[in-house]
Order: structure tokens, then sequence, then C-alpha cells
């Protein structure tokens, strides 16, 4: 469904307590990206292999290098999930797809500092900072590289597609119904998922 068409439908299915419409296109946009941003991570954050529909590539972005400090900007900012890299499902080199980069925590690239892994492989560790991303011995030959990136439901462009996850449109219309009118929703989270076969 376009990005407009699910803030009109739910703008409609709000007419069930805001009898004037009063609710502004934009506030609706900004609490469905709320909602949408929990269902991801809640619908995702035990496998986050299923991620595809909702990434985007970004070509052709500048490494910037400080001294030792390589990284790029990130081109738009990104939902967070648990584990390793948040929303930068992908980092490749746009001038040799050999190069393997993958995800480590700021505290594993700390250790990696002493590390002499250079010489044995020339795969590039890389962690998510605030707005960039940062590389552990990128080769100096690349000076740009893509990126694909989740992206908060108020990035998309009006007529841009989004897929709202199987079986999460009504609990999505329910909850953001429930953050405009002041109510907390529930916490749905079946915390026991890990134990249950």
């Amino acid at each position: 469904m376009r990005k407009v068409e699910l803030i009109d439908l739910c703008r409609h299915y709000f007419a069930q307590v805001d009898k004037t419409s009063s609710y502004h296109p934009k506030v609706v946009e900004h609490t469905l990206g709320r909602v949408i941003n929990t269902i991801l991570y809640e619908a995702f954050s035990k496998n986050v292999s299923n991620l595809d529909l909702y990434t985007k590539r970004y070509d052709n972005i500048e490494v910037k290098r400080n001294g030792d400090l390589a990284y790029a900007e990130l081109k738009e900012s990104i939902v967070q999930f648990p584990g390793v890299g948040d929303g930068v499902r992908g980092v490749y080199a746009t001038n040799d797809r050999s190069l393997v980069f993958y995800p480590v925590t700021l505290e594993n690239a700390s250790r990696m500092a002493y590390m002499e892994f250079r010489t044995v492989s020339k795969d590039v560790p890389f962690m998510v900072v605030n707005t960039r991303v940062e590389f552990i011995g990128i080769p100096d030959q690349v000076e740009k590289v893509s990126m694909d990136l989740v992206r908060p439901f108020e990035a998309y462009d009006d007529d841009e597609i989004f897929y709202v996850p199987a079986g999460q449109d009504e609990p999505m219309f329910r909850m953001a119904m429930q953050y405009l009118s002041g109510v907390v929703p529930p916490d749905l989270r079946n915390d026991n998922n890990a134990t249950r076969r």
C-alpha cells in the first residue's frame, strides 16, 4: 500500500474516536512511524533475515578519511534493531565487489585495533555510530560504498509502497489510535517466545 494511502486509511480508522478529523496528516504519519518501528522491531527481533521488503539501497556514498578513521555518512535515518548493524543491512564497495563487509560492536572494534587480522583477511568490519558507518581496515582504494538501509516510515515518499507485516494491520491501527488518544498501548510482546517450540 502506498504511504499516503496508509495514512488516509489510518485517519479513516481514527474517525471512530475523532469525529472532527482533527488529526493533521503529519501527526498521523509520525504516530504511524512510532507504531511501525515497534511492530518491525517486534516482528523481526528474533529473525532479521526477512527485512528485504523494508530495505533500500543507497549508492555512491563517499568514504571519508580522517587519519586512521574511515567512515561513510548514513544517507537516511535507520530503524534500530537488536543485534549488530541495526538498520544497516549491507555495505558493498562500489569498485570492488569481492570485499566482504560485516558488522561488529564497538567493543569488538576496540579489540580488533590490536589484532593483525588484515594480514589474513581482506574482509572489512564496520560499526554503526550515530549517523555514520565506521570502517576498520578499509583499503585506501575504496572511495565509495553502497548501503542497504531499513528506513523509518517517515522517510518513505508519499507514493512509495510500504508493506505492513502480515497480520499486523489491525494491531497497527489500534495501537496508533491508542497513542493518539493518550492511552498507553499494552505490551503484546511474547517474552516466552524463545522457550516455545
